[in-house]
């Protein structure tokens, strides 16, 4: 017997629906997203290396133990850093968004390795409000090891500069206005009775650019009775009526009945018979 699938995040669940109504718009925001927060965790850790390698020493005399506090953020941020390249990863190599994102990201957010990154995020969290306890409470800590102090205050505002970060990126891709589909319009009974009848005969079909039905699909007999359309186009008077109660374009062309200006026709009779 399978086993089970785990249950799902409301926010897993929220960016899949995401991915359902907008693909496009969802990969290239996960890629933005995981692209600005691994270049923000790869440049913080990068620094506090350099900066504590160089500064060690002088870091001791602080009453804080704020230079180990930035050792435990940057593992923190290099924990991150992997999961994200990993999933950014996963994401670069869906070709068609639209047929590929939805079931990708359901994967992504079903695994281990995500679960974990919600995990360490949230210590990352938890962390920052830790050191910006001690920061507070460290009174001579400017002024002994001024490097310290600024990096550490750079560390604790560094998550918040990730959140703008991916709410930029989200407003960019995915909060652009959707275009609604155009309403489908239904002539009126006046505009269909309008439509001039023809019956179908050997000398009709001379005008005719097919001699069936486009609605219905069914051949013109001799006898039968047609709706000459304003774009020229030729259909069953049943057929043609009961798709212009529903919409009064063209089943075929997509004119609308009334936008076909008067001298269509005329002009369209003078094409054929050059």
């Amino acid at each position: 017997m399978a086993a089970p699938c785990p249950p799902q995040n409301t926010a897993d669940d929220s960016l899949v629906a995401m991915a359902r109504r907008n693909p496009a718009g969802t990969t290239n925001f996960l890629k933005s997203a995981l692209c600005s927060s691994s270049i923000t965790s790869a440049g913080i850790c990068v620094v506090n290396a350099v900066m504590l390698s160089l500064y060690w020493p002088e870091t001791a005399s602080c009453e804080r133990p704020l230079e180990w506090w930035l050792v435990a953020h940057s593992i923190l941020q290099a924990g991150l850093l992997v999961l994200r390249l990993r999933f950014l990863a996963a994401i670069r190599v869906v070709i068609d968004p639209h047929a590929n994102i939805e079931s990708c990201i359901a994967s992504l957010t079903s695994t281990l390795s995500w679960r974990v990154s919600k995990i360490i995020s949230f210590m990352t969290y938890g962390w920052m409000t830790i050191g910006a306890v001690w920061l507070i409470n460290s009174t001579d800590c400017s002024a002994v090891s001024p490097q310290l102090y600024v990096m550490t205050m750079i560390s604790i505002l560094q998550p918040g500069i990730r959140v703008a970060l991916v709410q930029c990126c989200f407003q960019t891709h995915c909060q652009r206005p959707v275009e609604e589909p155009a309403a489908v319009i239904a002539a009126s009974k006046t505009q269909i009775t309008a439509i001039p009848s023809v019956r179908f005969s050997s000398e009709t079909a001379a005008d005719m650019s097919s001699t069936s039905c486009a609605v219905c699909l069914g051949d013109y007999k001799d006898g039968d009775l047609l709706r000459k359309l304003p774009c020229n186009h030729y259909f069953h008077q049943c057929c043609a009526d009961e798709w212009l109660i529903r919409n009064k374009k063209c089943p075929l062309c997509i004119r609308a009945i009334d936008d076909v200006p008067p001298q269509a026709n005329k002009l369209e009779r003078l094409w054929r018979r050059r």
